[in-house]
Order: structure tokens, then sequence, then C-alpha cells
């Protein structure tokens, strides 16, 4: 599924650069290709200046006697420094994600744990455009708050950093 939508991409950014502006792209989050899940992000410009991006991913994990489920949401605003009409450059970004991770038994199908994170972030990064085929890297820091949905454990908020990396099809 992965590498299909990966194909897809790119196969629709090989086509011919058209003279009119880009104002949506739509991307997959690179890193989860390896980590038996998958992110796709959509952004849309709202000016040469501003964007906003919505991201959806999901990944199952752990393994022998557990599996585990991370369901996750995030949207962004990004500030463009150079607004350049071909939607390239460097940008700073302010992101909230929220995820949902459950870690179940195999054998007796036994919720084991739940988690929440919400995760503000401030990042930096950068867009490279090669015809309709966009690269965009980005590197930030936010405060993740732990919540346990049953009560029984305290929340607690720990500093993280954000590293990014979409590929996909600007258009």
């Amino acid at each position: 599924m992965r590498g299909l939508v990966v194909t897809v991409l790119l196969l629709l950014g090989a086509g011919v650069a058209r003279a009119e502006q880009p104002w949506r792209a739509l991307s997959v989050h690179v890193p989860s290709l390896g980590s038996s899940g998958l992110g796709l992000q959509y952004e849309q410009r709202a000016s040469r200046r501003w964007s906003f991006a919505g991201s959806l991913g999901g990944r199952r994990a752990a393994g022998g006697d557990y599996a585990s489920f991370a369901a996750g949401v995030a949207v962004e605003g990004r500030y463009w420094f150079l607004g350049r009409t071909r939607w390239s450059g460097p940008f700073a970004a302010l992101r909230l994600a929220a995820g949902y991770t459950t870690v179940s038994e195999v054998d007796s199908e036994r919720t084991v744990g739940e988690s929440v994170s919400v995760t503000p972030a401030l990042a930096r990064g950068w867009r490279w455009r090669i015809r309709s085929v966009e690269l965009t890297p980005s590197l930030g820091v936010g405060a993740e708050a732990q919540l346990d949905p049953s009560g029984r454990l305290a929340s607690a908020v720990v500093p993280r950093a954000t590293i990014g990396l979409t590929l996909g099809w600007v258009f």
C-alpha cells in the first residue's frame, strides 16, 4: 500500500509543469514508510506567504505477546519567508498534533494500556521542488502532554524534538 502511494505521487509529479501557481500539496510522511505505518498530509495555500496543512497517520507496532496501534492527527500553519510563486524555500510552522495509542495482549486481546498525547510545536523547514514533486524536511521543538484516559496515571509534559520529512505532489 505504501509503495503504491509513493508511486502514484511520483507519477503525478512527473507530468509537465504548469504555468499557474500551485495551491495544494498531497504528501506522504517519509519516516512512516519504514515503521509499519502510513502518514498522509494535505496542504492548502491561503496566500503567497501562508499555507495550512492537515495530517493523518496510523501505525501498528510491538511484537511477541503484545500488539500496539497508534493513530494521530495534526494541523499546521506555515509562514513562507520568501513568498515565492513556486511555493518553495524556507518556512516557519506552528503545529498542533494529537495522538492515541493502545497496547494489548495478543492472546487474550485484553487492553494493557492507553495513552493520549497532545503536542504543540514550533518548526523551521525548507521545501525543494522539481517540477511538481516536493521534498520538505523540517525540525522543531515542542512540549508533549501525555495523558492516561483512565485517569489512573498522572499526566506528564515532556519536551519533544520534532523531525519531519514529506515527499509529495504539488498541484
